[in-house]
């Protein structure tokens, strides 16, 4: 206990001048980090604290874009295009394993894509899903399949 109520107390220097204690010091330091951290918060009044919403709520479709024959089946690279009944399009590329990811507006909407993989004389073939594929907002819908076939 002595040893804590002589920390802040005031003591002559060799030099003849006053030196704060060390209990002094760390209050001073304490206000010091304090005002600095004060000073930042009001600066970073206009920096929104959480993550806004998006203007528009949307739903996520996820599938593969396949090569369904003659022969096995597999994933192919190329783009896939949604068209929903207002003849909005939305469109993505699609990488090597064939995999697609997109965000669209609730909704119905047709799946169409094509690969450079998959030509029929040197032309595109043009894939598609067997049926409309659904949007919900918040929602992924996924497995959907765009097909792509030369028969």
């Amino acid at each position: 206990m002595a040893g804590l109520a002589r920390l802040g107390r005031r003591a002559e220097s060799t030099t003849g001048g006053i030196w704060m204690g060390i209990g002094m010091r760390y209050a001073l330091g304490a206000v010091a980090v304090l005002a600095a951290m004060s000073t930042a918060v009001g600066c970073s009044k206009n920096v929104p604290r959480h993550r806004e919403a998006p203007a528009v709520v949307v739903g996520t479709a996820s599938g593969t874009l396949i090569f369904g024959g003659p022969g096995p089946v597999r994933p192919v690279p190329g783009q896939v295009v949604a068209v929903n009944s207002a003849g909005t399009q939305s469109q993505v590329a699609v990488g090597d394993d064939g995999r697609f990811s997109m965000f669209l507006s609730p909704g119905s909407y047709q799946l169409s894509g094509s690969s450079p993989e998959v030509t029929l004389n040197g032309s595109p073939v043009q894939c598609g899903a067997a049926r409309s594929v659904r949007i919900t907002a918040r929602r992924i819908t996924r497995g959907i399949k765009v097909t792509c076939s030369l028969i």
